[in-house]
């Protein structure tokens, strides 16, 4: 028994050491953006500080791609199990603030293709500088969950209360004024995106985006379909005349490349 109990202590001795003295607060700011970088990301971690026992809060971490921020995550508290070390995983478990919303979730800091589970609730899209660089500007409510594990997973999201403006979203004028709900599901495999459904509504009008994003490339199809009823107020239509298929509906190609 006495053995036992000394393994123990001598064990916590080991694990607790092994926090405070030999990872360092730069050796871990290191590891979050080593994460990112497969994904052609960047990180800044202005603020890390490391709690008692495997934990660690980051004030306004940011996300870049290309220079250019995409998010920027407020008290983000994140903690370790100690004993994943020893097994060569180092999964963190999070929780934190974007955009007026909360995020929380995994994520494994030591394997490229690890298992991702992230949830954002309630955020607002005009605190997501992402959104603008797409040509989604305006205000919404995001919801949505990215799961991932070995390079395949997929995402659901949707947008509530919409209030956008028109935009060139990846490079084609959109008349998104006409929207205020989105829905949509994407699956990754590697570096293929694909659109398995999302769907716009307006009063009288609907979209559906179709296709797929393969690397850097986009090979996609908008259908916007108006019903009798629809009133064009803000005469948006014209806007998308030169994609008319026929009465009512209309096909807009995104072959363009992703602008990230």
């Amino acid at each position: 028994m006495k053995v036992v109990l000394s393994c123990i202590i001598i064990s916590a001795v080991f694990i607790t050491g092994l926090w405070s003295i030999i990872i360092p607060e730069e050796a871990l700011i290191r590891q979050l953006e080593k994460t990112f970088e497969p994904a052609g990301l960047s990180v800044e971690v202005p603020v890390l500080k490391k709690g008692l026992f495997y934990n660690f809060t980051v004030r306004d971490m940011k996300i870049k791609r290309s220079g250019a921020l995409l998010l920027t995550i407020d008290e983000l508290s994140m903690s370790i199990n100690p004993l994943s070390i020893l097994l060569w995983h180092l999964p963190v478990t999070f929780d934190g603030h974007i955009s007026g919303g909360k995020i929380r979730g995994t994520v494994e800091l030591l394997r490229s293709k690890g298992r991702t589970d992230i949830t954002v609730d309630r955020a607002n899209l005009e605190g997501m500088p992402f959104f603008s660089l797409i040509g989604l500007s305006g205000k919404g409510i995001l919801n949505g969950r990215f799961k991932t594990e070995d390079g395949k997973g997929g995402m659901q999201l949707s947008l509530n209360d919409m209030r956008l403006g028109s935009g060139s979203f990846f490079g084609i004028t959109i008349p998104f004024e006409m929207f205020y709900t989105a829905r949509g599901a994407l699956s990754v495999k590697g570096n293929v995106i694909s659109v398995d459904s999302f769907s716009m509504e307006g009063k009288d009008i609907y979209a559906r985006l179709k296709g797929n994003i393969y690397g850097n490339r986009m090979d996609l199809i908008l259908e916007i379909m108006k019903e009798p009823a629809f009133a064009d107020t803000y005469n948006i239509l014209p806007l998308i005349e030169n994609y008319r298929i026929s009465p009512g509906y209309y096909a807009i190609p995104i072959k363009n490349s992703v602008p990230l």
